[in-house]
C-alpha cells in the first residue's frame, strides 16, 4: 500500500468513526399528545444542548385522511429546551410548523403549530388555509 492509499484509508476510518459517534451520541424520545398523534423525536447534538432534530410524526386527527396513522419524517432544530419542528403531508397539501418547549427533564412537549395548506388564493376567499392550535405531549417512551 503507497502512501496515498495509506492515506485515504486513514481519512475514511476516521469520517467513519465520526459517523458512528454522532449516531451513538443521538438522544431518540417518543411524545403521544392529547388527541393520539405520535412524535418521534431524535436530537442530534451539535454543540452544548443545541443541535438538529430528525424523527417522524404520526397524526391521528384531520380531515383528510389519506395521511392519517402514516409517519412522516419531520426535521427541525433544538437549542436549550426551545424545539422546532416541520412536518409535510404531501397527498393532504399541507405542511406544518410546530415550535414549543421541552421541560420536566423532556417529559413534557409543548407546542403552537400553524397548519399551512395549498390553496388558489391565500390571502381572500382561502384565508382559513391556515389554522393554528396548540397542543400537550407526554413522554411515553426515550431510548
Amino acid at each position: 500500500m503507497n502512501q496515498l492509499q495509506y492515506g485515504l484509508v486513514i481519512t475514511v476510518l476516521g469520517m467513519l468513526s465520526m459517523g458512528c459517534s454522532e449516531v451513538a451520541s443521538a438522544q431518540e424520545m417518543i411524545y403521544k399528545n392529547q388527541r393520539g398523534s405520535i412524535m418521534k423525536l431524535e436530537l442530534h447534538p451539535q454543540e452544548e444542548n443545541t443541535g438538529k432534530i430528525t424523527g417522524t410524526f404520526t397524526t391521528a386527527v384531520g380531515n383528510c385522511k389519506a395521511d392519517m396513522n402514516v409517519p412522516m419524517p419531520i426535521t427541525g432544530f433544538y437549542n436549550g429546551n426551545a424545539i422546532t419542528v416541520a412536518v409535510n403531508f404531501p397527498h393532504c397539501k399541507q405542511v406544518v410548523a410546530m415550535t414549543g418547549h421541552l421541560l420536566e427533564e423532556n417529559k413534557t412537549l409543548y407546542t403552537l403549530w400553524l397548519d399551512a395548506a395549498h390553496t388558489a388564493d391565500p390571502m381572500k376567499k382561502d384565508w382559513a388555509a391556515n389554522i393554528t392550535g396548540a397542543d400537550f405531549y407526554q413522554q411515553v417512551k426515550s431510548a
